[in-house]
C-alpha cells in the first residue's frame, strides 16, 4: 500500500485565464490481481484546502482508466492511496482548447510518496484451514478470527466477525480474501451497508481487495466485512490458494484522523 501526491499544483490565472482548467488521471494496474485506488482532489481556498474529489476505483489485472476531473483553481493537489505497488499513476493538466500543459504533467516516477498520520492501527486476520471454513452465506460477515499487530486499545475485536472502532473518527479499511466464487464483498458501519465500499469480481479465484475510508459518527462503532444481502452466491473462502501452505486473509484498519 503506498500513500502518493501530485504536490501543490499552482495554477495562478495569465490575464485572467488559468493554465489547466481540468485534470487526466490515468491508472494501471500492472499486477496479476485485482487493486484499488482511492483518489482524493483538493483546492485551496484561502489558508486551507478543501476537498473536492473523493472516489475509489477497483482495477482488474492489466486494467488502465482514465478520469477527468475539474481543477479551474489557483492551486490543486491530488492524493491517491493503492493497494499494491503494481499500481502506476500519471496526471496532466488540459487547458481551455484540450492542449496538454506540460508544466502540470505528473509522471508515476515524479509523485511524492507521504507517510499518513497514523493515530491507531490493529491487523486481523484469517488462515485457511483451518478458518472460515464454512462458506459465507450472503448477508453473513466473513471471520477474521486471529490477532496480528495491533497499536493500542482504539480498535478492537468484538467476535470473530466484528470490530470495534472505539473513538469516533476517520479509519482507513484495507481487507484482502481470497474466494473460489465470482461475488462481492461490502463494509458495514453498525449493521448497515456502506454501499460506495463495494468490491467483487466477475470470474476466476483471485482475492477480492477493498480499501475505503470510514467516518464514524459515534463511539464504539461496528465494523464487518459482508458478503451483501440479495447476493445468490455464498462464497467459499479458499484454502491452500496456490501451493501448499493456509493463504491468509486480512482485515487492517487504520484510524487516521
Amino acid at each position: 500500500m503506498a500513500e502518493l501526491t501530485t504536490g501543490l499544483i499552482e495554477n495562478t490565472a495569465v490575464l485572467g485565464v488559468r493554465p489547466t482548467v481540468t485534470v487526466v488521471v490515468r491508472i494501471t494496474n500492472d499486477g496479476t490481481t485485482t487493486e484499488s485506488v482511492m483518489t482524493e482532489g483538493s483546492f485551496v481556498m484561502g489558508a486551507i484546502k478543501v476537498l473536492y474529489v473523493l472516489e475509489q476505483i477497483n482495477l482488474l489485472p492489466g486494467e488502465a482508466v482514465e478520469r477527468i476531473y475539474f481543477a479551474d483553481f489557483d492551486a490543486f493537489e491530488f492524493q491517491f492511496t493503492t493497494s499494491s505497488p503494481e499500481i502506476a499513476i500519471s496526471a496532466w493538466g488540459k487547458d481551455t482548447a484540450g492542449n496538454l500543459v506540460a508544466a502540470h504533467r505528473v509522471l508515476p516516477a515524479e509523485l511524492e510518496e507521504t507517510l499518513p498520520t497514523v493515530l491507531n492501527y490493529a491487523d486481523f486476520f484469517a488462515l485457511m484451514p483451518p478458518d472460515n471454513a464454512a462458506t459465507v452465506a450472503p448477508g453473513t460477515d466473513v471471520s477474521f478470527p486471529q490477532d496480528g499487530p495491533t497499536s493500542a486499545t482504539t480498535i478492537t475485536r468484538t467476535s470473530d466477525t466484528e470490530f470495534n472502532l472505539s473513538a469516533i473518527g476517520t479509519y482507513q479499511v484495507l481487507f484482502q480474501v481470497s474466494v473460489s466464487e465470482a461475488g462481492q464483498l461490502i463494509l458495514t458501519l453498525n449493521g448497515a451497508d456502506l454501499a460506495y465500499t463495494v468490491v467483487g469480481r466477475a470470474t476466476g479465484t483471485s482475492q477480492i481487495v477493498g480499501m475505503a475510508y470510514v467516518t464514524t459518527t459515534v463511539a464504539d462503532s461496528v465494523l464487518t466485512v459482508r458478503n451483501p444481502a440479495g447476493n445468490a452466491t455464498a462464497l467459499t473462502i479458499t484454502t491452500i490458494a496456490g501451493g501448499t501452505r493456509p493463504v491468509s486473509a486480512h482485515l487492517v484498519i487504520t484510524q487516521v484522523a
